[in-house]
């Protein structure tokens, strides 16, 4: 069926949105007078456009089409869909986790003496520098070698990399670009001592600020499962006192408090017990003992400290009293975490005018009751002293630390702290121990070297005293992780998303993405986002595949969620193997629908001559001899058309992006489609697709078909004045283009304002907003209309088949505009006021391309 013409009422729209952007003279006015002749010869002008792009002859070519229906009751075997894709997940993170123990296990034995100073990131010379295909354009790197990022606080000269940490990276790199299953990106060692080499090497900028202790991959790995943490602070007049940086003592506590928040998450617990001649607990629900540490509850604490005014006397006994009794309180949250008891002091407590062995008595046969009561002595309390200042009593906080190490903890937990900054270098005891080795996969960030949004996976390195030393990591971009998850869909309200296995949400359309590189990751629960019941919460994290229908209503919902899920849904399910993840899809009850997809029918190419049925790839620059002329300075096809296939064209989209095109792997496809558009019997068809078995098994059926029926726009289409391209995108993700020539390999038509304007519209000529074109044409914009097919549900309804579409020169619609309309040609006064306007508009637009 023919989309509707533009009727004279909308064409006036358009044109008062047009007029109203010039400055009239009276003389001008008479415009109004003539302005239904004006509409008429606009609105035939527009109609014109429809028979440029072939609207008429496309329609009539999908209506003799052949389609199949088939029933889809929004399940379509989904768990053996869910299956598939889980395990393509598991394989890809396997073969990261493969590499990161490789690392570990040089990083831990370092048995080579030969060892190399480190060239650092940051100014790392560009002479030494490419691009490389495994990464973004914008990025080059020297794959022969790695650099280094040091903390602020490093001072011991150059570090120095192991050679066979540089060789095993580069063996991990080249086995990773070979066999194509894995996108490899960056290797990472991060040290305890704040030092960060990257292979391959690159220009960091900013990387002066980097500490990888704090961020947010290294924390995520070297984090215990859940950490406990008293902050016990002195509130004492000494206190007061200023170091030799003209800073109170009390000032730096809370430097220091930052540096371990920066080091906790809402996962983790924090209590607060501040002392003087009393205690307190701190504010509002601190009182209560423990919560958790999230940024509204760290800040809560510190917006209480600044209204602090320390006074009074230390009264150790009283604060380590308090501190005990909220872990006595909270034996359930002792018995599965790392519990530390972090005291920050400038260590001249009241005790030390009386007898101290008394005192040491009763925190030894407190820490005593307390740890008997848990079984393994990875969660016995640890005593964290925190010495401030040049005054510090040294001999009470050794004797202090001796006490929390009695549980069986061997690393040095007590600090005299003279710099602050050094902080970060002695929290080792924050951190798991030797028992925990499990491999972790952080939760989306955005990566310091521009690859867009990534997860880490990584293992912790421990030293020959069995302390953590540091942390060997892989990036994985999550669009390469998860591509083959945002392509499946049921139908319309469904989607897929990602969950770990206390239902923290890993990946999902709703979470917010961090806005910067220096922002974290958010943790979120998937009850906050999911209208499901406990129950079913509960069969999803079981370890077990399965599939439930969950009705909503108020009392599963939390508030947020009520107007964002309404009525019921099934939900699928599948863990992926041996990740903590598991992989979930939603559809709507309601959505129980028919699917019509393309078969094969001698209509495909009927009446087409064999030049018009030719198929050219888009990759001209890989088959100089179909290049027959320049097109604003691009390789073009001026008299055919070129075809190209997104990512949602094949059966393994991640496979698809992450491939190396070739003039070889191109030239199968020449074979290919032009040994199809020349079949004309299903026999022959099924004979050439068992003769490409490869390429036919890559590229889905509905694809094959719409490359072989859109090819009628060779016929139908001709390069025109004033045109910038002719375009035809389909809803399978292919689209062809006149002049023909190069798209990126991300490019996905259906994703456009133009494509996704007409399709919101599909029974209207849609214009979109001039933009800057991409190939050097200037202003330009698009004129785009869709092309529908029957409804399997209903025939007299229809949907949407694809897109056909006009790129044209603003200057050139410019001077038609005034052809039709003789009245407005510019005054002075007029093109002033235009050209103000472009300069406007040009600001705001100016890095926008379509």
């Amino acid at each position: 069926m023919e989309c509707q013409l533009l009727k004279p009422q909308h064409i006036g729209l358009i044109l008062l949105i047009f007029i109203s952007s010039f400055t009239l003279t009276p003389a001008q006015s008479e415009l109004y007078k003539n302005f239904e002749k004006h509409v008429e010869n606009f609105t035939k002008y527009v109609n014109d456009i429809k028979e440029t792009i072939g609207m008429e002859k496309v329609q009539e070519k999908l209506n003799n089409l052949t389609f199949a229906d088939s029933d889809h009751n929004g399940n379509f075997s989904i768990i053996e869909e869910l299956k598939k894709i889980a395990g393509n997940i598991s394989e890809k993170l396997n073969r990261h986790l493969d590499v990161v123990r490789k690392l570990k296990k040089v990083v831990e034995e370092q048995s080579s003496s030969k060892r190399d100073d480190a060239k650092f990131c940051c100014g790392y010379s560009s002479d030494n520098l490419q691009s490389n295909g495994d990464f973004d354009s914008a990025i080059d790197v020297d794959d022969k070698n790695a650099c280094v990022v040091v903390s602020n606080n490093w001072q011991n000269g150059v570090p120095s990399v192991s050679q066979e940490l540089i060789d095993q990276m580069k063996v991990n790199f080249h086995n990773a670009s070979t066999d194509g299953v894995i996108d490899l990106k960056w290797q990472y060692v991060g040290t305890e001592q704040g030092i960060l080499t990257v292979f391959p090497a690159t220009t960091l900028i900013n990387c002066q600020d980097l500490d990888p202790r704090f961020r947010s991959w290294y924390i995520e790995v070297a984090r215990p499962r859940v950490r406990n943490i008293v902050i016990m602070l002195d509130m004492s007049h000494s206190m007061k006192t200023s170091t030799y940086i003209s800073e109170t003592l009390f000032s730096l506590s809370m430097k220091v408090i930052d540096i371990l928040f920066n080091m906790l998450d809402p996962r983790d617990n924090i209590a607060f017990v501040g002392f003087n001649n009393t205690v307190t607990r701190g504010p509002h629900c601190f009182q209560k003992g423990f919560v958790k540490a999230s940024n509204e509850n760290k800040q809560l604490l510190k917006e209480f400290l600044t209204n602090i005014d320390p006074r009074g006397q230390s009264c150790f006994q009283e604060g380590f009293d308090e501190s005990f009794n909220i872990f006595e309180e909270s034996s359930a949250e002792m018995k599965r975490g790392t519990n530390i008891l972090m005291l920050i002091t400038d260590g001249r407590p009241n005790e030390a005018h009386d007898n101290l062995t008394e005192f040491y008595h009763f925190v030894e046969d407190r820490l005593h009751k307390l740890n008997q009561d848990i079984n393994s002595t990875n969660h016995h309390i640890k005593l964290f002293p925190v010495g401030l200042g040049r005054n510090v009593n040294r001999t009470i906080i050794r004797e202090l630390g001796e006490l929390g190490r009695r549980g069986g903890d061997a690393s040095d937990a007590t600090v005299q702290l003279r710099e602050v900054s050094h902080m970060r270098n002695w929290m080792s005891v924050f951190l798991k121990t030797h028992d925990d080795t499990d491999h972790v996969i952080s939760l989306p960030y955005i990566d310091e070297g521009n690859l867009g949004l990534i997860c880490t996976i990584g293992l912790p390195v421990f030293n020959k005293d069995n302390v953590i030393s540091g942390v060997v990591a892989t990036d994985i971009s999550i669009d390469s992780l998860f591509q083959e998850i945002k392509d499946l869909s049921s139908g319309n309200g469904s989607y897929s998303f990602v969950i770990d296995k206390k239902g923290g949400v890993f990946l999902h359309y709703l979470l917010p993405k961090p806005n910067s590189k220096t922002e974290g990751p958010y943790l979120v629960h998937i009850r906050q986002l999911e209208c499901f019941d406990e129950d079913l919460f509960q069969e999803i994290i079981s370890g077990l595949s399965g599939s439930r229908e969950s009705l909503h209503n108020h009392t599963n919902c939390t508030k947020s969620t009520h107007s964002i899920f309404a009525g019921g849904a099934n939900y699928t399910w599948i863990p992926i193997d041996g990740m903590d993840l598991i992989l979930v899809v939603k559809i709507p009850t309601r959505n129980y629908t028919r699917v019509r997809d393309l078969t094969w029918s001698n209509e495909l190419t009927r009446d087409l001559s064999r030049d018009d049925r030719q198929f050219i790839y888009h990759r001209l620059d890989l088959n100089d001899s179909l290049v027959n002329c320049k097109f604003y300075e691009r390789r073009a096809t001026i008299n055919v058309t070129t075809v190209h296939l997104s990512k949602n064209c094949f059966e393994n989209s991640h496979k698809y992006l992450i491939g190396n095109e070739t003039p070889e792997s191109i030239q199968l496809y020449y074979d290919f489609f032009n040994e199809l558009a020349n079949a004309d019997t299903k026999e022959k068809i099924n004979k050439i697709r068992k003769e490409f078995a490869t390429i036919a098994n890559e590229i889905k059926d509905n694809v094959i078909y719409d490359v072989l029926w859109t090819s009628i726009v060779n016929e139908a289409w001709s390069v025109g004045d004033g045109m910038d391209a002719l375009l035809f995108g389909t809803e399978s993700g292919l689209i062809r283009r006149l002049p023909g020539g190069k798209f990126q390999k991300e490019y996905d038509a259906t994703k456009r304002n133009w494509y996704r304007l007409a399709k919101l519209n599909p029974t209207k000529m849609i214009f979109s907003t001039p933009y800057n074109d991409a190939g050097g044409v200037g202003r330009i914009f698009t004129i785009s209309a869709a092309v529908l097919r029957k409804s399997p549900d209903d025939p007299d309804k229809k949907e949407i088949h694809g897109v056909l579409g006009l790129d044209l020169s603003l200057t050139q619609f410019r001077s038609k505009f005034h052809e039709i309309f003789p009245e407005c040609h510019h005054t002075v006064e007029a093109d002033e006021n235009q050209k103000r306007q472009q300069r406007t508009f040009q600001t705001i637009t100016r890095e926008r391309i379509r």
